[in-house]
């Protein structure tokens, strides 16, 4: 989305050893130094986008604002079976089960460690701990009838 550019500045960290994908929106390739860049697809598409990648970053910054957002992003690493890496903050950290069904972290060297230590075998099972997780607790039919009522 757009906008986070300066919660990505916040993980204190670039990518280029790294096959990460950002979405080519402002200044995100930029600042993460990424070898690859995604176009936005409409909302009824853009889920399809978990299918490139093994685990999913998310950075916010833990401001009044932030702390009023969703665990969309959570659900959505959920239901595609993707291991995901956020910020220890809400509205992540009510979500997500630190070691368990996701990697919470809190300055940039625990998301410089998590991204390091990652493994596909770790990133597999968090994925699939994930969506079970939200299996249980969310119903993504549901929370994308309320979003597409917004737009």
């Amino acid at each position: 989305a757009n906008g986070h550019s300066d919660d990505l500045r916040m993980m204190g960290m670039t990518f280029e050893d790294y096959e990460l994908y950002t979405v080519g929106l402002m200044d995100y390739k930029e600042i993460l130094k990424a070898k690859y860049t995604m176009e936005p697809l409409p909302i009824h598409e853009y889920g399809s986008l978990y299918k490139k990648f093994d685990v999913s970053l998310a950075p916010l910054q833990n401001t009044r604002f932030n702390r009023c957002k969703s665990e969309l992003k959570v659900v959505e690493a959920g239901y595609t079976k993707t291991a995901i890496i956020a910020s220890n903050t809400t509205p992540y950290k009510q979500s997500i089960i630190h070691g368990k069904t996701g990697l919470l972290c809190s300055s940039p060297a625990e998301w410089r460690d998590a991204v390091r230590n990652m493994t596909l075998a770790q990133a597999e099972d968090l994925g699939h701990a994930l969506h079970e997780y939200c299996l249980q607790h969310y119903d993504i039919h549901q929370l994308n009838k309320e979003r597409l009522k917004g737009l």
